[in-house]
């Protein structure tokens, strides 16, 4: 009865890791570097249970046998010992993703299992181990403490490791790290106070259970319960193309999805999930497919296979099939290079930035993006961020660029014009509107820095009494965005209601394009306005398409030449007969004109004699802050 209870531990272990590794094996999880140690665990696990059996049976059952046949029963058992360490310190190395495996490391690991299974497989000849020569009995040799001193080496390291990297690792891991280290010493101690208890294998096999539940669930690697890899295993299998630079991720994003799935319910919604994990699988192979979310899936192919992302496209159909409904939709594709990237976070922060601009593209063009397009789209999120900041505390500033009247010889208007610091650096610059007015007008914030913007102007005006300093108006901008907005009037009458400026001092700038969103809403905006006495302007007039029927439909009063077309003119005769006569034209058609970018005599000379009203630029003065604009009207 004691001998046969001698068995549990073993029998324990044997069946455990069975059974672990069936439930593992048949779920087919997605290969990895610490699954394929976990396997190995398990089957050294079994093997050391099984051994164990043998050897009790043989060294303590039947003392009489043969010594070579104790030796060849009894070296597995310690090889397992020492093995089944060495391989929980490379698992600890795996699942804190790699940061810890230097070459060094993993020598450390090997040159420690190579020494001490020298000493083991020599041990029938040496006794460095454990002598056998006595029946019925294990004798521990010089060397046989030298096991566990490798062992309590290892563990320290696997402490080390999990420490050092626990900010890669979830609270999970780190628990089950920690919990299999507890084990793997408590049952060390055991062993060596006792060494006739088998507690090793059952110890391994307690261990295989915690790792199998908190880190190698296979379900863990699959997405939603389906039978498509999730993003998990997706970045696993992008840090082996970064290794290896020899394939292209591919991402797809499902156009249609979203309102396909708004007429299912949960049942028919993963019904769909998996005919869509089978058409990518049936393309590019089950371990090649990924879901990184219901309607955002990828595929790591061969760089060699250059019309993969074509393949998909053409077998997709163009629609989505549910139950005999078929709704349209097509594939948006984005192709990554893996030799451009470093690391598999960058491409982590690419994926993410993908799916959060819902792969930008027309149709089914597909897109290639680079680790360039990834810092580009970095900086415009820094960007957007100083936005933000500065919408939320109030840092955007606004610049006046004084015009000039030639009739009358004064400076009888300003542009507003908005500046931003680039408030997430310390010794940063001004970002240019250019580049961050077209990024907040994407992103919907345009509207709000609008009003900031006017309500500066007309607290500004209104304080500083530039009326009596001879300023008439003040030009605002007014971006295509907001002249469409619906209750557009209403807000800006409050605002110059609450600083009580009269509407006659305020002159809206509008472009050309404003018309291409809501040329119905926009043209009713502005009626209102001109009936409450707001003025208008038509800015950058010369730029991009300008023509006399966009401007017969805007009612403006003043035309501002750009920049461009003043250069132009200025260089080469042609242009200057071809804005003579614009001029003229518009001077018969009662319009006031204004000449921007007036930066020298020689420019003011020529549009002055082509009967320009008004001049702005650097020949008068640059665009500067309130507190200058004050002081330059002064002085002028």
């Amino acid at each position: 009865m004691a001998a046969f209870y001698l068995y549990y531990p073993d029998l324990i272990a044997i069946l455990l890791s069975a059974i672990l590794l069936g439930m593992y094996s048949l779920q087919r999880p997605y290969p990895t570097n610490s699954g394929s140690i976990y396997l190995y665990m398990l089957c050294v696990t079994m093997i050391l249970g099984i051994s164990d059996l043998f050897a009790w049976s043989v060294i303590r059952l039947h003392p009489e046998s043969a010594l070579w046949l104790k030796y060849l029963i009894q070296v597995p058992c310690l090889l397992c010992y020492i093995s089944l360490n060495c391989g929980f310190y490379y698992y600890i190395l795996f699942i804190s993703k790699g940061e810890y495996c230097g070459l060094f490391n993993k020598l450390f690991g090997i040159s420690l299992w190579v020494i001490t299974s020298a000493f083991i497989i020599t041990t029938p000849f040496t006794h460095f181990i454990e002598d056998l020569s006595v029946p019925g009995e294990v004798i521990m040799g010089p060397f046989y403490l030298w096991m566990f001193i490798i062992n309590g080496l290892l563990l320290v390291a696997d402490i080390a490791i999990t420490l050092s990297f626990r900010k890669y690792l979830s609270r999970l891991q780190v628990g089950a790290a920690f919990t299999g280290i507890v084990l793997i010493f408590a049952a060390a101690i055991i062993q060596y106070h006792y060494p006739n208890e088998h507690v090793i294998s059952v110890a391994a096999a307690i261990v295989g259970v915690v790792c199998y539940a908190a880190l190698e669930d296979p379900s863990n690697y699959f997405f939603n319960g389906s039978k498509c890899y999730n993003d998990k295993a997706f970045y696993i299998a992008v840090g082996k193309s970064i290794k290896s630079r020899k394939d292209r991720i591919i991402i797809f994003r499902i156009e249609g999805y979203e309102y396909v799935s708004h007429m299912l319910d949960e049942v028919h919604i993963r019904q769909l999930g998996e005919e869509l994990g089978t058409f990518f699988r049936k393309i590019y192979g089950r371990y090649y497919t990924f879901c990184l979310s219901n309607d955002i899936y990828a595929a790591v192919v061969s760089r060699e296979w250059t019309d993969a992302a074509s393949e998909a496209i053409s077998a997709f159909g163009g629609y989505l099939s549910v139950d005999d409904t078929k709704v349209a939709a097509s594939l948006k594709v984005t192709e990554l290079n893996p030799a451009h990237f470093s690391s598999s976070s960058d491409v982590r922060h690419i994926v993410e930035t993908v799916i959060q601009q819902h792969l930008e593209g027309d149709g089914q063009r597909v897109n290639e993006m680079t680790k360039e397009s990834l810092e580009m789209r970095d900086n415009e999120q820094r960007i957007l961020q100083c936005v933000r900041h500065a919408i939320k505390n109030d840092g955007f500033e606004i610049w006046y660029q004084p015009i000039y009247e030639d009739r009358s010889g004064k400076f009888v208007s300003a542009e507003a014009l908005i500046r931003l610091r680039d408030n997430l650096n310390e010794n940063g610059g001004f970002i240019p509107p250019s580049v961050f007015i077209p990024l907040a007008e994407r992103n919907g914030l345009i509207v709000q820095i609008g009003e900031i913007v006017f309500e500066s102007v007309c607290k500004f005006y209104t304080e500083s009494k530039l009326e009596k300093l001879g300023v008439e108006y003040i030009e605002v901008n007014l971006s295509p965005i907001q002249c469409v907005q619906q209750d557009l009037t209403l807000r800006l009458q409050n605002i110059m209601r609450r600083y009580g400026i009269g509407p006659e001092h305020i002159n809206l700038e509008i472009t050309e394009t404003a018309q291409s969103r809501d040329k119905h809403v926009m043209q009713r905006n502005i009626r209102t306005l001109l009936n409450r006495g707001v003025t208008f302007s038509l800015d950058d007039f010369g730029t991009g398409f300008s023509n006399i029927d966009n401007l017969a439909s805007l009612p403006v009063s003043l035309i501002k030449f750009d920049k461009s077309l003043i250069d132009n003119a200025l260089a080469d005769e042609n242009s200057r007969i071809i804005l003579g006569s614009l001029l003229k034209m518009l001077k018969c058609l009662k319009y006031k004109c204004v000449a921007e970018g007036v930066e020298n005599e020689e420019t003011l000379a020529m549009v002055r004699e082509m009967g320009c009203d008004y001049f702005q630029g650097y020949l008068f003065s640059r665009p500067v802050p309130s507190p200058e604009y004050i002081q330059f009207l002064k002085k002028n």
